[in-house]
């Protein structure tokens, strides 16, 4: 009969118990595998987030890199924007400039009240008419117009302008010295600027000076022929009417 000794049996029992724990072993694989997983998802963690930090570093030290380190790319986006400006600026300035020079509501009449001299109303032609000293509108000469004998009279006075374009004011001042008793008569105002012409409005009555104008639209030319025409036609035995203080520009807004 075999005989085991204590020893020798809880070696068996130490044996036999080491078998059968071999099934146990899964859950240690198990357990390895959650060990696993957890460590790679930590490990994605890890790299995911310090990849997006390392990542937003590094744009920031590049941008700190360049803004710092490419002084003259800075330089130079800020100039093109200044430079944009400021040619806004300047074309607005321009065209502004541009157009207020364009029209200028100055007198284009030369020796426009007729008291450069008393004997001469150069550049002005004249028919028909005298220079007077009688009670001017405006300085020392006024233009006189003595109609006799009834029928159609008129008096013309003439000079070149230049540089038309665009709308222009004539203006004109008159004045009846005298008419002749039972006069029966009409008179009239004409101004001819090239091919345009108007008609200007008179009261023939005596008084003082009465003023009024004429609008010319559309003039262009580089020189042009004006001329201003007082008439009276009738039946009267004398009509004077003078004439001072003329005026030609251009409107620049109506």
């Amino acid at each position: 009969m075999v005989r085991f000794s204590s020893l020798t049996a809880a070696a068996v029992a130490l044996f036999f118990f080491g078998v059968e724990a071999g099934p146990c072993r899964p859950l240690t694989t198990s357990l390895d595998s959650a060990a696993i997983t957890t460590l790679a998802d930590a490990t994605t963690t890890i790299l995911t987030e310090p990849t997006a930090i390392t990542t937003e570093t590094d744009l920031t030290e590049s941008a700190s890199s360049i803004a710092s380190g490419t002084t003259i790319a800075s330089v130079g986006v800020t100039t093109t924007t200044t430079f944009a400006e400021s040619t806004t600026t300047a074309q607005a300035e321009s065209t502004t400039t541009t157009a207020a020079s364009a029209c200028v509501e100055t007198q284009l009449l030369s020796n426009p009240g007729f008291d450069d001299s008393n004997s001469d109303i150069t550049p002005w032609s004249i028919t028909g008419g005298v220079l007077t000293q009688d009670s001017p509108q405006s300085g020392v000469n006024a233009l006189a117009y003595s109609f006799i004998n009834g029928g159609y009279k008129a008096g013309i006075v003439e000079q070149t302008v230049t540089d038309l374009d665009g709308t222009y004011e004539f203006s004109y001042y008159y004045r009846f010295v005298s008419i002749s008793d039972g006069a029966d008569f009409v008179c009239d105002i004409q101004l001819s600027v090239g091919g345009t012409s108007g008609r200007g409005s008179i009261e023939d009555s005596v008084g003082g000076w009465k003023t009024a104008s004429i609008i010319l639209t559309d003039l262009s030319a580089v020189q042009a022929s004006l001329q201003f025409t007082t008439s009276c036609s009738g039946e009267y035995r004398q009509i004077q009417v003078n004439i001072d203080t003329l005026g030609f520009k251009r409107i620049c807004s109506l």
